[in-house]
């Protein structure tokens, strides 16, 4: 890819984890904090942006969490759903002029480097293309948008994520596979499940 090309990536951190009963961002899984976690591995590929959106306990994580070269972006609105923490990473996209972004989630303990380097490395610039995990029947996030995608990711409401997009442009999705993709934290089940399997 040409060096040119300039990527980001978004984590979106902002929700306050209602079903969980705890802020799922500083939920500790070998060793440190879901959020931790998604940052290292967004600082250890080749990126030329980087940001997290806070919103829900927003005092308590930036007091436990390094964000390293990240930058914080708060949604005080981060009540009315996932999509304006979404539209907050993209206006910022554009203000830097970025040609891709890659959104993440913070509650998905097992996305790594090397899936994060497929979906860069699976990205043709200038080919209106979405280069998305592939988990089960499922493509979604960790997922990386062309530009061109932009309007239309900003302009989402309520708690529709990327993935509607996803849907939406099926054919002109790449797929990365990535089973354990499965796994995110939204329940205590899903918590207790987490921890019996770093037994």
């Amino acid at each position: 890819m040409s060096r040119n090309v300039k990527i980001g990536a978004a984590i979106l951190a902002a929700g306050s984890s209602s079903r969980l009963g705890v802020p799922k961002q500083l939920i500790s899984f070998k060793g440190k904090s879901l959020l931790q976690h998604m940052i290292d591995v967004v600082e250890s590929v080749d990126l030329s942006d980087r940001m997290v959106i806070l919103g829900a306990n927003e005092k308590d994580i930036r007091e436990q969490v390094d964000f390293k070269s990240a930058q914080v972006i708060l949604n005080e609105q981060w009540e009315k759903g996932m999509a304006g923490s979404l539209r907050m990473a993209v206006e910022s996209a554009i203000d830097k002029k970025l040609d891709a972004l890659l959104i993440l989630l913070s509650d998905q303990p097992f996305v790594n480097r090397e899936l994060l380097n497929q979906l860069i490395e699976g990205f043709v610039p200038d080919e209106e293309m979405i280069v998305a995990s592939s988990y089960g029947d499922v493509l979604g996030v960790p997922a990386l948008f062309d530009g061109y995608y932009f309007r239309e990711l900003s302009e989402l409401e309520g708690d529709a994520g990327a993935r509607k997009l996803i849907h939406n442009y099926r054919t002109k999705v790449k797929g990365v596979r990535f089973e354990d993709g499965l796994i995110d934290i939204d329940t205590p089940k899903d918590l207790n499940q987490l921890n019996e399997r770093d037994l």
